[in-house]
Order: structure tokens, then C-alpha cells, then sequence
């Protein structure tokens, strides 16, 4: 199958998010006992959205800025960079926005990789399925067919297949691939192989 271009996402994929979100609210250790294939944050931490995201939204900048790489971080480009590479995001809060394009400028160099943020509605983050409806709907159908997204949500990837273009978990305990979660790099450039 032909590509013209990659959507890679940010938080999961690219930069290590959930283990970030879990040390605000003091609870690192809940990823050796999260439930499988389970991608709600809050409900897995059994608390109310508002609850979870009120003191994430409140951080500044710095904290997006600063946020771990994955250990793939600079392989994940490497390996799609035959392709015209976008790095997605949906922040929830200006705040975010700036931090996630100062992770950027720190980690690949400035200019930043092109980038394209979500707009989200102000308050609390919304169901999966943004990605597909921003990028994809205003696309022909053979247009959407080499537009690839490489995300580490199950909604984000089935939204992106449902609106007609292909699709790559990248595996997470809390995503469909839990089993590849060990080696999720591996799945990927499994995955990989059927693109031209």
C-alpha cells in the first residue's frame, strides 16, 4: 500500500504521558497492576475525570517540556521518514500546546518536526476519533488511503479506519495489544511492512 504521509502521536508514542500523569497523582506503581487493554487514565485510577485532569490542566509549561521520551522516540521517525512525517496531538489546554512544541524544539531541534494540534473543547478531553475528523473528512477516499496513523489509542486508530485510512497500534498494557506490549517496536515495524 502507497503512503503520502504519517501521523504520529505525541503522547504514548513519543513521549511518555501516562507514567507523568500517574506521578502527579502519586500513584507510579498502578501500571504493574493496570487492567488490561483499559485506556481510561481515570477510570483505571478509579477517580472522576474532572478529578484526574484538574491538576494535570493547572501544570505549566515546563512539565509538558519536560516530559520523558519513549525509548523510540528517534527510532519511530527514522523508521517512517520515507514518508512526509506529522506529529499529532489533542492538549487540552494552551499550556500544553507551548510545552508539547518546547518537547519538540528539545528533542528533534528547531524548527520543530511539522506538528499539528487538535483544537479540544475548553474543559475536559472528549472520546477518541478527533485524528480521523480533523484530518481525514476533508480528504478523498483515495486520499485517506495513504494517510497512516501510528497512534497508542484504540478510539484514535478505529475513528482513523473507520473514516478510511490505515492504522497502527502501538502497543501499550492499556490498548488492544497489551500482548505486544513488551516489544512495541517490534509489532510495529512488523506492521511496517506492508507500506510503500
Amino acid at each position: 500500500m502507497k503512503l503520502d504521509n504519517v501521523y504520529l502521536d505525541m503522547d504514548g508514542v513519543l513521549v511518555e504521558f501516562t507514567a507523568a500523569a500517574l506521578r502527579v497523582h502519586g500513584k507510579e506503581q498502578a501500571l504493574l497492576t493496570w487492567p488490561l487493554g483499559h485506556y481510561s487514565l481515570p477510570e483505571a485510577l478509579d477517580m472522576s475525570p474532572e478529578d484526574f485532569w484538574a491538576p494535570i490542566n493547572a501544570l505549566p509549561p515546563e512539565w509538558w517540556e519536560n516530559l520523558s521520551p519513549t525509548p523510540w522516540f528517534e527510532d519511530l521517525p527514522r523508521l517512517v521518514e520515507r514518508w512526509p512525517i506529522t506529529i499529532t496531538s489533542v492538549p487540552f489546554t494552551a499550556v500544553a500546546d507551548i510545552g508539547k512544541i518546547a518537547w519538540m524544539v528539545k528533542h528533534y531541534g528547531s524548527p520543530p518536526p511539522r506538528y499539528e494540534f487538535i483544537p479540544q473543547r475548553p474543559g475536559l478531553p472528549t472520546p477518541g476519533g478527533h485524528k480521523a475528523n480533523h484530518f481525514l473528512l476533508s480528504k478523498t477516499a483515495e486520499e485517506r488511503a495513504g494517510c497512516l496513523l501510528i497512534d497508542d489509542s484504540d478510539d484514535e486508530v478505529q475513528g482513523w479506519i473507520a473514516a478510511g485510512g490505515p492504522a497502527i497500534i502501538v502497543p501499550a498494557v492499556w490498548n488492544s495489544a497489551y500482548n505486544s506490549a513488551r516489544a512495541p517496536m517490534r509489532y510495529v515495524i512488523e506492521q511496517l511492512q506492508q507500506y510503500s
